[in-house]
């Protein structure tokens, strides 16, 4: 058992003097690279020599591609028939632009859609402090003139808006 051991030993100190002789012969083999500008120091090391780019291939064909328009997923209807891809030309950028909207053909169309012009909705700029103090004047019996005149204020401008139109 003890000649297995010993066998075993220098099986493992030859394999270790093995290693270390071919690590040795191995760095040795390294070449030291020419420096490129020996006039600087080696601080940070040495540029890499500048390699000669070849010219980029063009390209024949445009790799974007067109999606396709699904009627069904469109929020609008147009016409199977029409060209919805279509593009201004930059030359009509301008024209198409600058035009003025033809504000009495908008006027209309919004008419058609049953929206009217009123302003029931529209805040006035009535704070809860100016509806309070009209609710306790209009409980009051008798009013100085200065008081009708602040609660005949606020009540104008709360006029024409729905809370007015919910109080009448």
């Amino acid at each position: 058992m003890e000649i297995v051991i010993v066998i075993c030993l220098l099986i493992v100190i030859v394999l270790l003097l093995q290693d270390k002789i071919v690590i040795h012969k191995r760095s040795k083999q390294k070449p030291k690279k020419e420096k490129v500008n020996p006039h600087l120091p080696d601080i940070m090391g040495q540029p890499k020599p500048v390699r000669s780019l070849s010219v980029p291939n063009t390209a024949n064909e445009s790799q974007i591609a067109e999606p396709e328009i699904n009627p069904d997923n469109l929020d609008i209807e147009y016409d199977e028939n029409e060209n919805v891809s279509i593009q201004i030309p930059q030359e009509e950028l301008d024209e198409v632009f600058s035009n003025m909207p033809d504000l009495e053909e908008e006027e209309e169309e919004w008419n058609r859609y049953g929206i009217f012009g009123g302003d029931n909705g529209f805040a006035k700029g009535v704070t809860y402090d100016e509806l309070s103090s009209v609710g306790v004047l209009l409980q009051k019996e008798n009013l100085e003139q200065a008081q009708k005149e602040t609660a005949v204020a606020i009540v104008q401008k709360l006029q024409g808006t729905e809370l007015f139109s919910l109080l009448e």
